[in-house]
């Protein structure tokens, strides 16, 4: 039946579920495979997982005047989670996003100036050169908020910068579908100034759990004990909002829980203040450096670059992988004096930004990317846990 044959029909009586059973599937951005479907409930996504979103956060809740814009995927449970929050505190007027194309935001931002703006840090950094080209669809935001993945700092300095306001923040919060939220990270202006062209880039740190919500160790991943503070290994979360199931892959999901924690499949360490470093998902390693602290590195030193993406594969040096706007390519000598004090990589491999195969929420999908250019699906991590 067409949707005008139902029109008129009787509206269907509600039939809600029990607080502990499944509710609703939403599935995980599949950078390492095809993504998982991940099953919540009541009680672990609108009972846990929301309580950050209506926390009094100083600079980051949601205010009645505020103008709240987003542009996330709406097909995972953050959606779920971020709608909750508008209900519960709503703004004056909330905006969203569903097309990321820069010319669909300029014009809609144009006619709507936010006051807090979302998006996944993929897609912060499609925008970067809309803070250059039209800095005034920024000005008036307070705070700017990126989840689902880890953010470059030379990209949360441009968005800092082109607001207006006397101090706006930007909140990281870093977590993953099956447990929703897990750290929080919150930067300023002053923050990303000081660590400017540092060996250790600040927003490699997540911050500390989310009070009330997560409890994180960090664990040898071949005896499963902890580690000392300082030292690297599987991160591991506790939370009442831990997932259900993988819907049709319980065994897959029950691989994944250790003595009560969640293995996230991402290697870190906690600092003696308690925050939590994250340096890459288990299964891109590369030992002796970071991936992801290379990459952020590199961004900050060219900043012709767009997209850099640092492989590790076994028998070869890290292969960077990189995008570079306009028609300029990259100069041997920029590339020369950018890398001199890094890790020794391989030559840099060009390709445009379109070719980064990517993710629903705009992630590099690096094993099709290893696969694609290099031949080979070959890591030093062992994959188990993703």
């Amino acid at each position: 039946p067409s949707l005008q044959d139902l029109r008129g029909s009787r509206v269907p009586p509600a039939q809600p579920c029990g607080d502990d059973e499944p509710m609703i599937c939403t599935h995980t951005s599949g950078t390492t495979g095809v993504p998982k479907l991940v099953v919540h409930s009541p009680n672990t996504l609108l009972g846990v997982l929301t309580k950050l979103e209506t926390m009094p956060l100083p600079g980051l809740s949601i205010r009645p005047d505020d103008i709240v814009a987003t542009c996330i995927a709406f097909v995972h449970g953050r959606s779920i989670t971020w709608s909750y929050a508008q209900l519960v505190r709503p703004p004056a007027k909330v905006v969203v996003i569903a097309d990321s194309a820069p010319a669909t935001v300029v014009e809609t931002l144009r006619e709507h100036r936010p006051t807090t703006l979302e998006a996944c840090p993929n897609i912060f950094q499609r925008w970067e050169n809309l803070t250059g080209t039209h800095p005034e669809l920024f000005e008036r935001v307070r705070a700017f908020i990126n989840t689902f993945d880890a953010i470059h700092p030379r990209t949360v300095r441009a968005f800092l910068e082109a607001s207006r306001r006397r101090m706006p923040v930007w909140g990281q919060v870093w977590g993953q579908t099956e447990v929703g939220p897990v750290c929080m990270g919150v930067y300023t202006r002053g923050k990303l100034r000081r660590s400017k062209g540092g060996r250790s880039p600040i927003t490699n740190n997540v911050g500390r759990p989310i009070p009330l919500v997560t409890r994180v160790r960090v664990v040898d991943p071949q005896t499963r004990r902890p580690v000392r503070r300082g030292r690297s290994g599987l991160v591991m979360v506790k939370t009442k909002g831990r997932c259900l199931d993988y819907l049709g892959e319980t065994d897959r999901h029950q691989a994944k829980i250790w003595d009560g924690w969640w293995n996230t499949g991402d290697i870190g360490v906690r600092s003696r203040d308690g925050s939590v470093r994250i340096l890459d998902r288990e299964v891109d390693v590369i030992p002796g450096t970071s991936g992801i602290q290379l990459e952020s590195i590199l961004l900050e030193r060219l900043e012709e670059a767009s997209e850099v993406i640092v492989l590790g594969v076994p028998g070869r040096r890290p292969v960077p992988v990189l995008s570079v706007e306009g028609d300029r390519g990259l100069d041997p000598e920029r590339w020369r004096a950018a890398t001199a004090d890094l890790p020794e990589l391989d030559e840099p491999v060009l390709i445009d930004w379109e070719d980064f195969p990517r993710t629903g929420t705009w992630k590099v999908r690096r094993a099709e990317l290893r696969e694609r250019l290099l031949g080979t699906q070959n890591t030093y991590g062992t994959g188990r846990w993703t």
